[in-house]
């Protein structure tokens, strides 16, 4: 039977997409939650705080849903923190991606050299797989402070 709860996130790996979440009445051990159990465009991290459904799987207490999350007081993870300082946002280009393995990048005639995809971006923008080369994409991408292209949101191309 799916019950309620709120919680912080105790551990999340942004490579593999997955973690815990520790209830804030430890009530009950920590749920499992995958990040396709976030609303679009959230993102979970250390520290996060959540409200959330569980129920009770073979192996544990498993996230089903997350209703809400608040990031005031989460551990951000690094290149989020270098995209928030990098210059404004393009436009939407059409791209496709060049290779992706944990990251990646992005390639295309309007881009004119290689835009680092970072996993966290893929999160935030909803993915829930990673892309595979060749895979055509839109991306909005920002010059970082070291002058390098990073993408900073990214949607599937049909086609």
């Amino acid at each position: 039977m799916k019950q309620r709860n709120t919680g912080r996130v105790s551990h999340f790996n942004y490579v593999r997409g997955f973690g815990f979440i520790q209830p804030a009445d430890k009530s009950t051990q920590d749920a499992f939650v995958h990040r396709t159990k976030c609303p679009p465009g959230t993102q979970l991290y250390k520290n996060s705080i959540v409200d959330y459904s569980y129920v009770q799987a073979a192996r544990g207490m498993e996230v089903v849903e997350i209703h809400s999350v608040d990031n005031t007081n989460a551990e951000k993870l690094a290149s989020e923190i270098a995209l928030d300082a990098a210059g404004p946002e393009s436009n939407w280009i059409e791209a496709r991606v060049k290779f992706f393995h944990d990251y990646g990048f992005a390639e295309g005639e309007v881009l004119r050299r290689d835009a680092f995809i970072s996993q966290s971006v893929l999160c935030w923008s909803g993915w829930n797989r990673p892309p595979m080369t060749g895979d055509p994409v839109r991306v909005k991408v920002r010059t970082g402070e070291n002058g390098r292209l990073i993408v900073s949101r990214i949607e599937p191309l049909e086609g």
